[in-house]
């Protein structure tokens, strides 16, 4: 459970969406930026930027600093779904940002600065 409430916590930094909480009532998860630091994680998900068909891994501390324009969408997985898609390495997790095919050369700069 904590898992999973630390990779929606990640994917609710990065948009900002409307959620049902387990009472019925509707809860506003707004952007967390910087804030996200501040969330205590005793694992971290393994993070991908995917570029059209590429993956890219990114750290998860950078994840505050992706221009919120350039995602198109954000997956997470966990368990054995995310061990399928990539292996040990995503054993707590995975989160996976889609970029619009407009921003791609922007996110690739990002990526490489990060490098």
């Amino acid at each position: 459970m904590k898992k999973t409430f630390c990779l929606v916590i990640l994917a609710a930094g990065l948009l900002s969406l409307e959620v049902q909480a387990q009472d019925g009532t509707n809860a506003l998860v707004w952007p967390l930026q910087k804030s996200y630091a501040a969330v205590q994680m005793e694992s971290s998900p393994y993070c991908v930027m995917k570029i059209g068909r590429d993956a890219h891994a990114f750290n998860h501390k950078d994840v505050d600093k992706i221009n919120k324009q350039w995602i198109s969408s954000v997956e997470v997985y966990k368990d054995a779904k995310a061990l399928e898609l990539y292996g040990e390495k995503a054993k707590d997790g995975v989160v996976i940002i889609n970029i619009k095919e407009e921003y791609a050369n922007q996110a690739l700069e990002f990526l490489n600065k990060k490098e």
